[in-house]
C-alpha cells in the first residue's frame, strides 16, 4: 500500500454540504453540484487561477470529506486561502492532526480509486498498523500530476495505539 503518516497543522475548508442518507450517494451529490454550476462557482471562489476542468499540476482544488460522527454530512470543499471567498458556504475548522494518507495510482479519470483506497486502508492497513482511528473527518483529495494524470488521496485521522 502506498501511504505515509503526516502531521498537519490545523486548517480550514469551505464548501457545499449535503446530508447523505439512503436517497443520495456521494457520487450523486458530485453530479448534482457539477450539473448545477455550483462546482464551477466553488472553484472560482477558492481563489485559485485556472479553469475548473483544467487543474494546475499538483493542485487539489475541489475535494470532499465526510464523517457522520463529526459532520453528519458530506462536504465538497476547497481549502481556505487568503484569496478565497467563503461567504455563503459551510466553513469547517480541522484541528491539528496526524493523518494516514493513502495515495492512488495516477489515472486518466478522477474519482475511480477513492472508495478502494478507503476500503484497503480500513480493512487491511489499520488493523495491523499500530494506529487507531482518531476523531475527525475522512478526507478525499483530488489532484492532477505534472503529466496531466489525476491522482486521489484518502486521508484518515489516526493516533498511535497504546
Amino acid at each position: 500500500m502506498n501511504f505515509r503518516i503526516e502531521e498537519k497543522e490545523a486548517f480550514s475548508v469551505f464548501g457545499l454540504e449535503k446530508p447523505l442518507g439512503n436517497e443520495l450517494a456521494p457520487r450523486d451529490f458530485w453530479t448534482q453540484v457539477y450539473q448545477s454550476g455550483r462546482y464551477q462557482k466553488l472553484y472560482f471562489d477558492a481563489g485559485v487561477p485556472g479553469e475548473p476542468d483544467v487543474e494546475l499540476p499538483g493542485m487539489g482544488v475541489i475535494n470532499a470529506m465526510g464523517n457522520f460522527e463529526v459532520l453528519g454530512d458530506y462536504l465538497i470543499f476547497a481549502f481556505v486561502r487568503e484569496e478565497s471567498r467563503t461567504d455563503g458556504y459551510k466553513t469547517v475548522q480541522i484541528p491539528e492532526s496526524t493523518w494516514a494518507i493513502f495515495h492512488g495510482r495516477p489515472a486518466k479519470h478522477p474519482g475511480r480509486q477513492i472508495s478502494g483506497l478507503f476500503h484497503r486502508a480500513y480493512k487491511r492497513w489499520l488493523p495491523k498498523s499500530g494506529y487507531v482511528r482518531a476523531p475527525g473527518p475522512d478526507i478525499e483529495i483530488y489532484g492532477c500530476t505534472d503529466g496531466g494524470k489525476y491522482y486521489e488521496e484518502a486521508w484518515i485521522p489516526v493516533i498511535k495505539s497504546t
